[in-house]
């Protein structure tokens, strides 16, 4: 068995940026409070359900881990979650884009995050629970090790 190498970012400017539809995913109103700065120039007219931002994050990645499985004290925001999900899987969003860094999917996202609702749904619109990150781990493993601390 081969060692994995991954390549070496460190010194490579990620030129993306986050758009609307990460923001609103994320339910994040102002860019400044997206968990990176934007890059360049902000595409308000982009409508790509699988536009890339930072590290190859699409927007379906972005609502699958979004509130990180914590209690939000807003049940409102915690119901619509599931919602902004299908809205993206409806869209025609790619269940199976990897980012870039780590290779997680949006089920390893929700899976690594404690995010029954959005694995649920993942899982109901055919994501392959089988595909492995650049580490070799599955969705599975993710949600086993999320339990485990």
């Amino acid at each position: 068995e081969e060692p994995v190498v991954l390549p070496d970012l460190s010194d490579q400017t990620d030129h993306r940026q986050w758009t609307q539809q990460h923001l609103d995913a994320a339910d994040l109103r102002m860019s400044a409070m997206a968990p990176t700065p934007p890059q360049g120039e902000v595409d308000a007219d982009c409508m790509d359900v699988n536009v890339r931002g930072p590290d190859g994050f699409t927007p379906l990645m972005i609502a699958s881990c979004s509130g990180g499985g914590l209690e939000t004290g807003n049940s409102e925001e915690e119901e619509d979650a599931p919602a902004v999900i299908s809205d993206f899987i409806y869209q025609g969003a790619s269940l199976h884009n990897q980012t870039d860094r780590t290779g997680e999917t949006a089920l390893h996202l929700a899976a690594r995050y404690s995010r029954s609702d959005a694995a649920k749904r993942l899982l109901e619109a055919s994501a392959d629970a089988n595909i492995q990150d650049n580490m070799g781990r599955t969705p599975l493993h993710a949600a086993v090790s999320a339990d485990a601390q």
